[in-house]
């Protein structure tokens, strides 16, 4: 697959959206687990909970499944800015259906060719599928905590990862991992879109 899907000059992603029923779905499942994710990425869970989260990480890829069954990849047209954003979310947290994100991925690919959906936002969800399949990531959003702390999962060509990133609209890599630090160390914002990096780590780095 290419790494560089370009996105139609004509499709714009404020139109209203054909499904706000959706939208609110999916919304409603990231908003219920914005704190979960943000209390496991700093360690502030017990093992007991981790399960307990991820069998709402699955519930919620289950539910973006039967969206993606039934009407593609739910981008900008369909739900809006933030119920795409929303499914988004869900599909990178949907590592315990690996069809469904990978799928999703798929999907995404398309969507962004078509400007309706985020092209940094693919980019993340190709990094933790990659690393999901244990293969090193293409835009180093990917992260994990280290002996010395949180720490960058292994990159391909890691020479121009910045390049990479700058092209599709990331922030260069070292930028990102700092901010992602203080992040970690700041008090968690909860709202129905997460802005805090999720349980795994990625950030919207």
């Amino acid at each position: 697959m290419s790494t560089d899907p370009r996105p139609d000059d004509g499709a714009a992603g404020t139109a209203p959206c054909r499904r706000p029923d959706i939208a609110r779905t999916l919304i409603g499942c990231v908003g219920n687990a914005v704190s979960q994710w943000a209390r496991i990425a700093r360690s502030q869970v017990t093992e007991h909970e981790i399960e307990m989260f991820r069998h709402v990480d699955h519930a919620n890829a289950q539910l973006l499944g039967r969206v993606i069954r039934d009407h593609g990849w739910p981008g900008y047209r369909l739900v809006g800015e933030d119920g795409a954003s929303a499914a988004w979310w869900i599909a990178l947290h949907a590592d315990s259906l690996l069809t469904v994100q990978n799928l999703a991925l798929q999907l995404m690919y398309e969507a962004v060719r078509q400007g309706d959906a985020s092209l940094p936002q693919w980019a993340h969800l190709t990094d933790r599928a990659l690393t999901n399949a244990h293969k090193l990531q293409e835009f180093g959003t990917q992260y994990r905590q280290g002996a010395t702390g949180l720490e960058r999962q292994p990159v391909h060509a890691p020479d121009t990862l910045d390049q990479r990133r700058i092209a599709i609209g990331l922030v260069p890599a070292a930028d990102a991992l700092e901010t992602l630090r203080r992040r970690l160390d700041a008090p968690p914002r909860y709202g129905a879109l997460p802005g805090e990096p999720p349980a795994d780590l990625s950030g919207t780095a």
